[in-house]
C-alpha cells in the first residue's frame, strides 16, 4: 500500500495543516463557527454529488480534503482557552483572590515546588485556565497533592522570554500547554480549603504515593528507587541529574519514560499469555477486552501523564488491529489513534514526545521490514538479535532529522544500548509489575526486592559505561528546520526509490542532497557576514561575547563559569555554527566598536575619568554609585544593566534614567543586548588603562 495514496493519511495530513494554521492564525469563535458551517455545507454537498455521481469522485475528495482543513482549524480554535469569555485573564486586576485547584505535581527544584492548577474562579467569577504555581521549599511549606484546593491573594506574573540567544524557549513550552501565567505562594498569602480527591487523576496519584511508600520500605539503593519509579510508574522526580544525563548520552532516554516501547512490551505480553484463550468462540474479542483494559490499567498506575495517554491510544488501536480486524492494518491503527488525539487535544501535535513516539512507531512499520530484508540470517537466535537491530535502527532513522533539530546531539553508541537494554526491557518491566503487586500485598521477600536491585543495578552501569564513551557523542549539532525537512526528504526518497526499483525516486533523493547541501552553504556564506556583540543575562557576573564569522571571542567574562562550560556561550554556539577562540584573560571594562564605546561599571565602582565619554554604559555587580551623578559625568546615551545586579537597585536606576531621559535597558526583562555589524578593539593601550589596571 502506498501511503500518499491512502485516504485516512491525506485527510489526517489536511486535519494537521488545519491545525498549524488555527495556531498562527487566530480567530475569534464567530468565524470558527462560521467555517464549521461552512465545512458542514461541503459535507453535505459533497455527499449528494458523490452519492447521485452529477460529477467524478474528485469533487468529493477535494471537498473532503476542505472540510478536514476547516475542522482541523477548528478543533484548534475552540481548544484554546484564552478565547473563552469566561478565562481568568478576562478577571484579573493588580491583586487577585482566586480558588486554584491542583491538577499536576511537577519536578521540584532545589528552591520550591511547582504545579499546575487549575483557576476555579478569580475574583467571585467561576473561570477556566491554568497557572503555573511556585511554592517556595522551606520549614513551614508542606507539598500539595492533586486535587488540593487553594483560596490565595496573588499577582499574575507572565511568564519571561527566553532571556538569551537560542536558549530554551520555556514560555512557549508553556503556552503550548495553555499555561500563560505563573504566580508565587507564601506562607501568608493563600489557605488550603480541602483536599476532596474526584478526579481520575487525583485517584491515580494516591495510588502511586502508595505503591512508592511501599517500595521504600524495601533496600533499594536511591538511584535504582528512582528508576524503578520511573519505569513503572511514570514519576521521573527523583532521578538524578546525572543519571538523566548517563541515560541521554547512551541514546536511551527513551526507557526512563513511559511511551510506546513499554506499552508496546505490555501489548506483546498479554497477547502470548492469552494465547490460548484465541481458539474459544469470541476469544479475540475477550483478549482484546482484556488487553485494552489491562493497557490503560497500566495508564492509570503511570498516573495518566500526557505521554502515557498518548502511547495507551495509540497501543489500543494497534491492538484492534494486532487481535485480527478484519481490514484494520497497522497503518490504520495509527491514523485512528492520531485522528483521536489530535481532535482530544490539538496542542498534543506541537510536543516533541508526540512527534518522536509517532514517528519512531511509523519508520519501525515501514522501515523495520526493509532493513530485516538486507540480511537472511537462519539461526533464530541470531535472527532474533538482529530484528532488534533494525527495530533500533529503523526507530533512530526515523527521530533522527528531529533529534537533531531539537536537541543538537547524536548518540553514537545508541545501537549497542539499545541492544543490550531492549531485549531485557520486557523482563524487567513485567517482573516489576508483578514485584510491585506483592509489595502492595506485603508478600514480597526481601532476597526478590534485592535481586531486582542488582537487575535494575546493572542496567544504570552498562549505561553509564557506554555514557562514558564521550568521543562517540557528538554534541552542539547545528541544525535548522529546513535543514530538518531536507533530511526527512532524504529519507523518505532513497527509502522509496531502495523499496520500489524506481529511479525517479533516487534522482529524487539526489536532488534533496544537494538542497541540503546548498542550504548549508548559503548559512555559511550569510554568517561570515556576521559580525555582532552580545552581552548575556548573566546573574553571577558579565558575560560579553564577539561574534566575527564563525568565530566567537569572549570579551569580558567575570561569571562564575569557564567559557567552554558556560551554558549560554553553549547554546549561543549551537545555534550560530560558530568555534570558540581563545579566551581573554584582561577583562578591560572598555570596548570599542565602530564610532561606539561601551565602558563596564562594576563592584569598584570606578568611573570618575577625565575627558572619556562612552556611548553605551553597563552596570554589572551592583556598583554603589550616584547614577544621576554618573550620567552627569560621562553623558552616556544610553544604560545598560544585566542580571548581576541587585533588582532594588534596577527600580532605583530606571527612575533615575527616566527622569533624566536616558534609555535604560535591563537583560533579566528585555534580554541580551546585541549591537550588530561592528569593528570591535578592546583599548587595552590606552591610558587610561594604566589607571584602571592600577585600580584593579
Amino acid at each position: 500500500m502506498k501511503i500518499n495514496q491512502y485516504l485516512p493519511f491525506q485527510l489526517i495530513f489536511f486535519l494537521i495543516t488545519g491545525i498549524v494554521i488555527g495556531k498562527y492564525v487566530v480567530m475569534p469563535i464567530t468565524t470558527v463557527v462560521i467555517l464549521i458551517g461552512i465545512a458542514t455545507i461541503l459535507s453535505l454537498i459533497s455527499y449528494m454529488v458523490f452519492r447521485k455521481r452529477y460529477f467524478n469522485q474528485q469533487f468529493f475528495t477535494i471537498s473532503t480534503w476542505c472540510c478536514f482543513l476547516i475542522i482541523g482549524i477548528s478543533v484548534y480554535s475552540f481548544h484554546q482557552q484564552q478565547l473563552r469569555p469566561d478565562f481568568y485573564e478576562n478577571f484579573k486586576v493588580s491583586e487577585n483572590e482566586v480558588i486554584l485547584k491542583i491538577n499536576e505535581v511537577l519536578k521540584p527544584t532545589d528552591y520550591a515546588y511547582n504545579y499546575f492548577a487549575e483557576v476555579i474562579s478569580c475574583n467571585g467569577k467561576k473561570t477556566t485556565g491554568k497557572l503555573l504555581v511556585n511554592q517556595p521549599k522551606d520549614s513551614a511549606s508542606v507539598p500539595f497533592k492533586i486535587d488540593h484546593e487553594i483560596i490565595a491573594h496573588l499577582t499574575f506574573q507572565k511568564i519571561k522570554k527566553p532571556q538569551n540567544p537560542y536558549q530554551f524557549d520555556y514560555k512557549k513550552f508553556l503556552e503550548n500547554k495553555q499555561v500563560y501565567h505563573s504566580v508565587k505562594l507564601n506562607r501568608y498569602n493563600h489557605k488550603v480549603l480541602s483536599r476532596k480527591v474526584t478526579s481520575v487523576r487525583g485517584f491515580a496519584y494516591e495510588i502511586r504515593h502508595q505503591i512508592g511508600t511501599r517500595l521504600e520500605m524495601y533496600p533499594f539503593k536511591k538511584d535504582e528507587l528512582a528508576v524503578i519509579k520511573a519505569l513503572l510508574l511514570g514519576q521521573r522526580d527523583e532521578i538524578s541529574q546525572d543519571l538523566s544525563n548517563n541515560y541521554r548520552n547512551a541514546g536511551a532516554i527513551h526507557i526512563l519514560a513511559i511511551s510506546g516501547l513499554h506499552i508496546g512490551i505490555i501489548l506483546l505480553f498479554i497477547k502470548f499469555m492469552l494465547k490460548p484463550l484465541e481458539s474459544i468462540t469470541y476469544g479475540k474479542k475477550l483478549s482484546l477486552v482484556i488487553t485494552i483494559f489491562v493497557m490503560w490499567g497500566f495508564a492509570f498506575l503511570a498516573g495518566l501523564s500526557a505521554s502515557v495517554v498518548r502511547a495507551v491510544t495509540m497501543f489500543t488501536a494497534v491492538a484492534i488491529a494486532v487481535f485480527g480486524q478484519r481490514g484494520f492494518n497497522t497503518y490504520q491503527a495509527l491514523t485512528v489513534s492520531l485522528f483521536v488525539l489530535l481532535l482530544y487535544r490539538p496542542q498534543y501535535l506541537f510536543e516533541v514526545g508526540f512527534q518522536l513516539s509517532y514517528l519512531a512507531v511509523f519508520f519501525i512499520v515501514w522501515l523495520q521490514p526493509m532493513l530485516e530484508k538486507l540480511i537472511y540470517i537462519k539461526w533464530k537466535p541470531l535472527r532474533y538479535f538482529w530484528q532488534l537491530f533494525t527495530v533500533s535502527v529503523a526507530a533512530q532513522i526515523g527521530v533522527l532529522p528531529l533529534t537533531l533539530y531539537y536537541f543538537h546531539q547524536f548518540p553514537g553508541l545508541f545501537f549497542i544500548a539499545n541492544l543490550i537494554i531492549i531485549p531485557i526491557m520486557g523482563f524487567i518491566l513485567i517482573s516489576g509489575i508483578f514485584l510491585i503487586i506483592m509489595a502492595m500485598l506485603e508478600i514480597l521477600p526481601d532476597f526478590l526486592a534485592l535481586a531486582y536491585q542488582k537487575l535494575i543495578e546493572s542496567m544504570n552501569f552498562i549505561i553509564s559505561s557506554i555514557a562514558d564513551k564521550d568521543s562517540f557523542i557528538i554534541k552542539n549539532i547545528f541544525f535548522t528546520f529546513v535543514a530538518m525537512v531536507l533530511l526527512y526528504s532524504i529519507i523518505l526518497s532513497i527509502a522509496r526509490w531502495f523499496k520500489e526499483k524506481e529511479i525517479k525516486y533516487l534522482y529524487l533523493g539526489l536532488a534533496f542532497i544537494i538542497g541540503f547541501q546548498l542550504h548549508f552553504l548559503y548559512l555559511k556564506v550569510q554568517s561570515l557576514k556576521i559580525n555582532r556583540i552580545t552581552v548575556f543575562n548573566e546573574y553571577s557576573g558579565t558575560l560579553i561575547t564577539h561574534q566575527q564569522g564563525k568565530k566567537l571571542c569572549v570579551l569580558y567574562n567575570s561569571t562564575s563559569v569557564e567559557s567552554d562550560k558556560n551554558t549560554n556561550i553553549n547554546n549561543y554556539i549551537t545555534g550560530t555554527n560558530t568555534k570558540l577562540a581563545n579566551e581573554s584573560d584582561s577583562n578591560f571594562p572598555i570596548f570599542t566598536f565602530n564610532d561606539k564605546t561601551l565602558y563596564i561599571i562594576d563592584s569598584s565602582a570606578i568611573y570618575q575619568l577625565s575627558c572619556f565619554n562612552p556611548e553605551i554604559l553597563l552596570l554589572s555587580s551592583s556598583p554603589k554609585v550616584n547614577l544621576e551623578r554618573v550620567i552627569h559625568r560621562l553623558k552616556p546615551k544610553q544604560i545598560l544593566a544585566d542580571g548581576s545586579n541587585y533588582p532594588g537597585y534596577i527600580s532605583q536606576w530606571k527612575k533615575t534614567c527616566k527622569n533624566m531621559g536616558v534609555p535604560f535597558s535591563y537583560t533579566a526583562e528585555d534580554g541580551a543586548f546585541q549591537l550588530n555589524n561592528l569593528y570591535v578593539e578592546t583599548h587595552t593601550n590606552l591610558p587610561i588603562f594604566a589607571f584602571l589596571k592600577h585600580k584593579m
